[in-house]
């Protein structure tokens, strides 16, 4: 799932895709999915640590982009879910 200032996606992790989102101030991310894997691959922010957090394999884990209003991917965790929708603390964690 990747959440931004406008609302929730869910991506699907059985197949690869790239997907770019807008957040605030115009700054683009562009999400990658893999091999079950999420991970920012690009973004127009100034310091790049959304990037820099590398892929997301597990559950919970997920990389904010601050600076574009906070846009989140997270991942489902081990292959093979088709979709992810979080639990109740994942979807917590992620609206923190």
């Amino acid at each position: 799932m990747v959440t931004t200032p406008d609302g929730e996606t869910v991506l699907r992790l059985d197949r690869p895709s790239t997907v770019s989102f807008t957040g605030r101030n115009g700054i683009v991310l562009t999400v990658e999915v893999a091999d079950g894997r999420v991970r920012v691959r690009e973004s127009g922010c100034p310091d790049q640590i959304c990037v820099h957090s590398g892929w997301l394999s597990a559950s919970g884990q997920s990389a904010a982009c601050v600076p574009a209003g906070d846009c989140r991917p997270g991942s489902a965790g081990p292959l093979p879910p088709e979709t992810w929708t979080p639990s109740p603390a994942e979807a917590a964690h992620l609206s923190a």
